[in-house]
């Protein structure tokens, strides 16, 4: 059993796991690349490159909510540098496949009065 002590350890724990559930070792379109060359199938799809999860990651706010996967902005930002390569291989592969799991597709909506003593839908908003 890995323990992570630290928000980086959290993170390449994080990276690695989703690495080996989602990459194939073997396939070679997967096959280390330069950051900056996305990968592109059959001319229809231009897949992620790691510069592209860098930059999705980058304007995200260290001091916000976590998600139920308990993993925090600051780790997906300390994430983004060590492993923004795995990362695009992980959604390459999700998009080549067109399966993704299904915790990446549920949300969970909270709604927050914009008035003090809402009692309409109309003055809740969604966060």
């Amino acid at each position: 059993m890995i323990v992570a002590v630290n928000d980086e350890n959290k993170a390449n724990l994080f990276a690695c796991r989703l690495a080996a559930k989602f990459v194939s070792p073997t396939s070679a379109i997967f096959a280390e690349r330069r950051q900056d060359t996305p990968i592109v199938l059959d001319g229809l799809i231009q897949l992620s490159s790691p510069d592209e999860i860098s930059g999705m990651v980058s304007p995200l706010l260290r001091r916000k909510a976590l998600g139920p996967d308990g993993i925090t902005n600051e780790i997906l930002k300390k994430l983004q540098w060590v492993a923004s390569n795995r990362l695009s291989r992980i959604a390459t592969s999700a998009m080549s496949l067109g399966s993704f799991p299904t915790r990446w597709k549920t949300v969970t909506v909270v709604m927050l009065p914009r008035t003090p003593q809402a009692t309409t839908a109309q003055q809740l908003s969604p966060h």
